[in-house]
């Protein structure tokens, strides 16, 4: 670990010498990769996926997106699923949230963190009372999947902070086949990956 701050540091005074040239940009991704692992420690078995959804209300027709990332917010699964017949914007959110669930079940991943914008999806999932809403029969099949799991979680995060799964859901909003990606995704959802990382660990001067 010494050895690796070592090298954290020197690489830091070296982009901070160029970067103002412009140059040295494959040399900050190197630092960003080096920060990560010394700010979140080695990477584990949890994979965190975040989901969200499009609705085409003309079509009926739901979109999931669905991203999954270790611990240092490398690009480990993703995918986009379209789902036929939707009756109600409110029924996607829930759609997405089993999608992602399915899709990492389906991976082998064992130990995962899900994570989503929809405040009420993350609140039926996280309460142990019956559920009567619409999106009843969902939550249900959901708590089920998750049975198949050593260990689950559902959060709710902000939408800024969902936003790569989000322009994947509307990415391919109009694309009627499943779409599946391992250890990368589309360019526009890699991009914004990466501006996800560099709000975290800004370049120097920005």
């Amino acid at each position: 670990m010494m050895m690796s701050l070592h090298l954290f540091l020197i690489l830091t005074l070296l982009l901070n010498l160029f970067s103002r040239n412009g140059i040295l940009l494959a040399l900050y991704h190197v630092m960003l990769f080096i920060q990560s692992l010394l700010l979140a420690g080695p990477p584990d078995s949890v994979v965190k996926f975040n989901f969200d959804s499009a609705f085409n209300f003309q079509a009926k027709i739901a979109t999931s997106g669905v991203l999954g990332r270790n611990a240092c917010g490398l690009i480990m699964a993703a995918c986009s699923v379209s789902h036929r017949d939707v009756a109600d914007a409110f029924i996607t959110e829930a759609l997405a949230c089993k999608q992602v669930v399915v899709f990492a079940r389906d991976m082998g991943f064992s130990s995962v963190i899900i994570k989503g914008d929809s405040l009420t999806v993350m609140k039926k999932l996280n309460t142990s009372n019956s559920d009567k809403s619409i999106i009843s029969p969902i939550v249900h099949d959901i708590k089920v999947l998750a049975r198949d799991f050593d260990s689950i979680s559902f959060r709710f995060v902000r939408r800024d902070a969902n936003n790569a799964a989000h322009v994947l859901a509307r990415e391919f909003r109009f694309q009627q086949d499943p779409l599946y990606w391992i250890e990368e995704a589309p360019q526009h959802t890699t991009i914004a990956v990466e501006m996800d990382i560099r709000k975290i660990f800004p370049l120097p001067g920005s």
